[in-house]
């Protein structure tokens, strides 16, 4: 059957591309089935993939699987290489970010290996792209600065600059100003060397990082640069994102009357060019300004105009800032329904972005303007009753009614600490969790970015001269690896928990057996949620590891009934009297946070089993 379809595809091709360079496609279908040199037969497949790339993908994928299967054994690795690239571009096409980026890392890694630096760059700012439109910007520059290592060494001055202006946009992303500002500079100096030709756009990035910095006059040197070379080249577009920036400048210097003015031009020009998104960023800019001057109807009007832009095009994720400076603009005229209710929009908005996240702040938001209101209420008709009485009562009456006031006052009073208390307990304990997940990133970051880093660069410098050495630095290095993945547990979009939690189940051995099961396998499990339950997970293992002594371990995850369940069984000493130290601690911790129940059931040597049951559900509950 598969020789068949072969022949067919053969066969009816000339039909499939419909005249695309039929000449070219024919050569190299003969090639791929006439040659008896493996190697020819590869290329020639993974040409005819790529031709079919973006006008027939369902072909492509079909010639890019039938080379992988001719290089089954990896013996023509420079083949593999290049179908592992063109797969990963094929996902990419279908929007399959995740996939894409394995199979352009696995592209990488043997680019590495062969020492193919052209690839290695080109993978590095291929892989980079894709984390950066993920928002995983960290991820993005550390391929972008691998890609400007390979770019220094071959002296590809044009390649250089342009990673440095990558690198600088990731780093305004991540709030490194200061380290932006340094790459945007060198860049700069090698394009003032060779006549780069976007000039304009280096000298615009300096001047909106000059502008985070404070530094103004300097940030306004810089983008009337870009303004002025942009204006040569008659490059409106640019020439309006330079006016908007400026503008964004001077207000920052409290310069309200130079910032709509160069607002009001960059909007002229948009709107020319009928860019609705650059026209409601503008009209955003606007809004704050009049805001700022204390303008709030006129605030609430641009806002407005700005947000239905965004719904216009799409963009949803745009319209948070502009429903809470709409809500701001409300308060300080005193309507507080019309406040509440963008404000309401803004969290509500945000929970339909990241569901979980701000289920929260909506709950509290919603109740303190509830009890707010109705306090209000009771305030008035205690005042109404009180006004009654007074002019009938004697002066016992009075008395007792003011003894009652009193009593009441310190009831609530009393009531409203006692509340305020529990909810200030709550948000130090989450405070604490975060705070420690913090640190656990920058640990894990530290790791990856310093140790890990040189392990791998010193395991490459002494593969040839000892290759033993070379040998247990890489074996180091993926220890290290894997324990800043361990520390620095950040979730991906749509990634299952099992692939979060695989690397802390311990390798078995004669002396012990870990067995972990999920059900479903493919449940994921929110923020924070998961990172309470993957941090819980790991307490577990570590004390089984110091303490328990067993020999078999059971821990399953299952998701049924709107709740999650964690059950942990070893065969180990177990415990007479159970002793709460810190890491037990931080998982009732958790349990509490999550408001979920946890049961132990302990003895002398019967072993260690714990049950949790936490409240969870999900869209598709």
């Amino acid at each position: 059957m598969k020789i068949t379809v072969s022949v067919l595809l053969i066969a009816f091709l000339p039909m499939i591309i419909s005249g695309q360079s039929e000449n070219k496609v024919d050569s190299l279908l003969n090639a791929a089935y006439s040659t008896k040199l493996r190697s020819q037969k590869i290329d020639a497949l993974n040409e005819i993939a790529w031709h079919f790339r973006k006008s027939e993908r369902d072909t492509a994928f079909y010639f890019i699987k039938q080379a992988l299967k001719e290089n089954y054994n990896e013996e023509y690795l420079r083949g593999k290489v290049k179908s592992y690239n063109i797969l990963g571009v094929l996902l990419y096409y279908q929007s399959d970010y995740n996939e894409s980026i394995n199979y352009l890392k696995k592209a990488y890694g043997l680019s590495l290996k062969i020492k193919d630096s052209i690839n290695i760059a080109k993978l590095s700012n291929n892989i980079g792209t894709i984390y950066q439109m993920q928002g995983h910007y960290t991820q993005a520059a550390e391929y972008n600065i691998a890609s400007l290592r390979i770019k220094e060494k071959m002296s590809d001055t044009t390649g250089i600059i342009n990673s440095l202006i990558n690198i600088s946009s990731l780093y305004y992303q991540l709030n490194k100003f200061e380290e932006g500002i340094g790459f945007y500079k060198r860049a700069l100096n090698l394009a003032n060397i060779i006549n780069y030709p976007n000039k304009a756009i280096i000298l615009n990035g300096l001047g909106s990082l000059y502008n985070e910095v404070d530094k103004y006059d300097t940030a306004l040197i810089c983008l009337n640069q870009a303004l002025g070379l942009n204006v040569l080249a008659q490059n409106r577009k640019g020439a309006a994102l330079n006016y908007h920036n400026i503008a964004g400048v001077y207000s920052n210097m409290g310069d309200t009357q130079n910032a709509l003015e160069y607002y009001n031009k960059s909007l002229e020009i948009k709107q020319e060019l009928q860019d609705e998104q650059g026209v409601a960023k503008t009209k955003m800019g606007i809004g704050e300004l009049s805001y700022q001057m204390g303008n709030y109807q006129k605030a609430v009007e641009d806002l407005k105009h700005a947000g239905g832009y965004y719904l216009k095009i799409d963009q949803p994720y745009e319209l948070k800032p502009i429903y809470k400076f709409i809500s701001l603009s409300y308060n300080k005229m005193s309507n507080n329904d019309s406040a509440f209710k963008y404000l309401y929009k803004a969290y509500e908005l945000y929970d339909t972005l990241y569901p979980k996240e701000s289920k929260k702040i909506i709950e509290e938001i919603e109740e303190r303007y509830q009890t707010q209101q109705k306090e209000n209420e009771i305030l008035r008709l205690n005042i109404e009753n009180n006004e009654k009485k007074a002019s009938l009562a004697q002066s016992r009456l009075l008395n007792v009614i003011g003894a009652g006031i009193v009593l009441l006052i310190i009831l609530a009073g009393l009531f409203f600490w006692h509340r305020k208390k529990q909810r200030l307990k709550v948000i130090l304990l989450q405070n604490s969790m975060q705070a420690g997940e913090r640190e656990k990133k920058r640990v894990g970051r530290e790791l990856h970015d310093g140790i890990a880093a040189t392990l791998i660069k010193l395991a490459k410098d002494t593969g040839n001269k000892d290759p033993e050495l070379s040998g247990h630095l890489f074996k180091t290095y993926n220890e290290v690896r894997g324990l800043s993945h361990q520390l620095n547990n950040s979730p991906i979009h749509g990634e299952a928990f099992i692939d979060r939690i695989i690397d802390l189940i311990p390798g078995e051995n004669d002396d012990r057996h870990f067995s972990f099961r999920i059900t479903p396998v493919a449940l994921e499990i929110k923020e924070p949620t998961g990172t309470h339950l993957y941090r819980i997970i790991q307490e577990l293992i570590a004390n089984n590891l110091k303490h328990a002594q067993a020999t078999k371990t059971n821990i399953s995850v299952s998701h049924e009934n709107k709740s999650l369940h964690l059950s942990y069984e070893d065969n180990g000493v177990g415990i007479a009297q159970l002793k709460k130290g810190n890491g037990f601690k931080n998982m009732e911790s958790r349990i509490e946070l999550m408001q979920g129940k946890m049961e132990v059931l302990t003895g002398l040597s019967t072993g260690l089993k714990i049950e949790m049951n936490i409240p969870y559900h999900n869209e598709k509950d």
